[in-house]
């Protein structure tokens, strides 16, 4: 691949030319969420995410010139930002959206608290609230060891869960190293896999590994570290997980997402787009997005509707093994009698495919495919 500038000329104009090729080093203690996506996705999916990113960034040139000055400045800063990105993104897809559909979108085009657009169909207003629940990082021991390792040059994928281990430099290093040596002599090993843990009660001395196994098993509590290492053949080492990690909840985790909204317009008709992007969603999060949503609609009469909508990678069908990039799309209509009504044809085309680049369906959703 080329220069990220070459690549993405309406981002770069965006951002910065200098700003946009900032984020592709590795100087920053912690990674934007565009470099891994650059360098480290297969080609194909790569290519696809850019260009639809760089055709948002276009499209919404647009809809920056028909609202106030301040917005385009400040969504391109909150781009460049860790903390901030996935909203931007979200936002800038979404508009670019939105226009595409005709919906001549404007972004916070009045004084005080308002929604993210102001749309128009057919001389009828509608607002548009975009949603990244759980978007920002939060920064744990692993992602001081992921940074501990970026030198590492292996295709491997390391989920890594630590248990009350304190979070100091101490600690990472000691971590980063036994995993350094126990990822080097996997490979050597030739095993496909292995697994690493310090037992409950335990410190880093307590370190111990186990190549070409699969489990752990353990008498005495859960581990204080637990970490499985699998050579998969993918490009670069990549490390996830988390730090005392509890048992998922779904459900309770989206209705805390969406408690409140503030800024929606009463008395006009609103859709809160709601992009699960940053939490990788499964069929179980999506389902239970929705039964929220719905419940958020019945507590609000000026919500029409709640978009979901996701973007990331997916294995293709069976009986390819080849990764590629799907989006998906739920609506959820309210169910309330009084609850204010959208535009003729606004619903219909918040879900429409193909609006910035075309791709697969997503099979969380076979109704909502590809943007």
């Amino acid at each position: 691949m080329g220069s990220i500038i070459d690549r993405c000329p309406h981002l770069a104009a965006f951002i910065g030319a200098g700003v946009l090729q900032g984020l592709m080093t590795e100087q920053a203690k912690l990674r934007h969420p565009l470099l891994p996506i650059a360098s480290l996705w297969p080609d194909e999916q790569r290519d696809q995410y850019l260009t639809s990113l760089d055709r948002s960034a276009e499209i919404m040139e647009t809809v920056f010139r028909r609202s106030p000055d301040r917005v385009r400045a400040q969504i391109a800063g909150n781009f460049t930002q860790r903390e901030t990105y996935e909203a931007a993104r979200a936002e800038l897809t979404c508009g670019a959206r939105l226009e595409q559909l005709g919906h001549s979108p404007i972004m916070e085009g009045e004084a005080g608290t308002q929604p993210d657009f102001r749309c128009v169909v057919c001389g009828q207003i509608y607002y548009v609230e975009v949603y990244t629940p759980f978007a920002a990082p939060v920064e744990t021991i692993v992602d001081d060891v992921r940074e501990q390792l970026r030198d590492v040059q292996s295709d491997c994928f390391v989920f890594l869960k630590t248990s009350g281990l304190a979070r100091n430099s101490k600690t990472v290093k000691h971590i980063a190293a036994a995993l350094r040596r126990g990822i080097a002599e996997t490979l050597e090993a030739g095993v496909s896999g292995s697994i690493f843990a310090i037992p409950a009660g335990g410190g880093t001395a307590d370190w111990q590994a186990k190549l070409g196994a699969h489990q752990f098993e353990t008498g005495n509590g859960e581990p204080r570290l637990f970490a499985r290492g699998t050579v998969d053949g993918t490009p670069g080492l990549r490390i996830v997980g988390g730090a005392d990690l509890k048992v998922a909840d779904p459900l309770g985790a989206a209705r805390k997402a969406l408690r409140k909204f503030g800024q929606l317009r009463k008395g006009s008709p609103n859709v809160l787009v709601v992009d699960l992007t940053s939490i990788l969603p499964n069929q179980f999060d999506v389902e239970a997005y929705e039964r929220a949503g719905q419940e958020v609609c019945t507590r609000r009469p000026e919500l029409s509707a709640v978009l979901l909508t996701w973007r990331g990678l997916q294995l293709r069908p069976s009986p390819s093994n080849d990764m590629d990039i799907v989006s998906g799309y739920r609506l959820v209509r309210s169910k309330r009698e009084d609850a204010a009504r959208l535009p003729a044809g606004v619903a219909e085309g918040l879900v429409r495919p193909g609006l910035i680049y075309p791709g697969r369906h997503s099979r969380l959703s076979d109704s909502n495919p590809d943007p």
